[in-house]
């Protein structure tokens, strides 16, 4: 027990500093064009970048569902309750190679954000596929890095929702969202941030494995106390 919970507290430390330390390496200080906390090495100023210029962003689409050979193939098509975790290399609902062709297909290593509805979850597509109607996918041009665009989203979830219309449900049109601005390093920088987040979050993800791992041995042990098999020392 004393294990497991100091596992449980050790992954609330390192999310807790996760979250303090990215909000410092990705937030310009007030009417500055430097962040809070960087990396030594860097000292160029943050521009400042309307998301169209950063890459190609395209809307998805829902090939039509009325048409069987379109569905139930292997190509991953991704809607908002498949975004869970920073990776996507799976979706509840596949397309055919037919269906493939009548979305707009994805490249590995684009991301995507939800601006529908649950405006501002995002996650990096590790496979070509492709998404529904209710996300806005960037495929980075050279100059941006797909991590660093990923901590960055997340760090700005809020601003995303506020930045959208209000209305009963919220949305945010391609239009709308391609004229969004934020502050972004050169892509050494760049880089250099993705990659530390990146360590940090999977420190994280060893962590929760460990826990379930410890879990899943506490449930065998009590299985066999309770069966019999084995007995305490008195």
């Amino acid at each position: 027990d004393a294990y497991l919970e100091n596992t449980i507290k050790l992954i609330e430390e390192k999310e807790r500093f996760k979250r303090g330390i990215a909000k410092k390496l990705l937030t310009c200080k007030e009417g500055e064009n430097i962040p809070e906390a960087r990396f030594k090495g860097f000292e160029d100023e943050w521009m400042e970048v309307a998301i169209s210029k950063i890459g190609t962003i395209i809307t998805g689409n829902t090939p039509s569902t009325k048409n069987e050979s379109f569905w139930n193939g292997n190509n991953i098509w991704v809607t908002p309750t498949d975004i869970k975790q920073k990776y996507i290399s799976n979706s509840e609902r596949k397309l055919t190679d037919d269906g493939l062709k009548k979305s707009r297909k994805l490249p590995a290593n684009t991301l995507l954000i939800t601006c529908i509805a649950s405006i501002g979850k995002n996650a990096i597509l590790k496979c070509e596929g492709a998404c529904n109607q209710q996300i806005n996918a960037i495929i980075p041009n050279k100059n941006y890095n797909v991590d660093f665009l990923y901590y960055l989203f997340e760090n700005e979830k809020s601003y995303l929702k506020f930045k959208a219309p209000q209305s009963v449900i919220k949305i945010m049109s391609k239009s709308e969202f391609s004229k969004l601005v934020f502050k972004f390093p050169l892509l050494e920088e760049q880089e250099k941030i993705g990659g530390y987040l990146s360590l940090l979050d999977a420190e994280i993800d060893n962590l929760k494995k460990q826990k379930e791992l410890i879990k899943e041995m506490k449930r065998g042990a009590m299985q066999k106390l309770l069966s019999g098999e084995v007995r305490l020392l008195e």
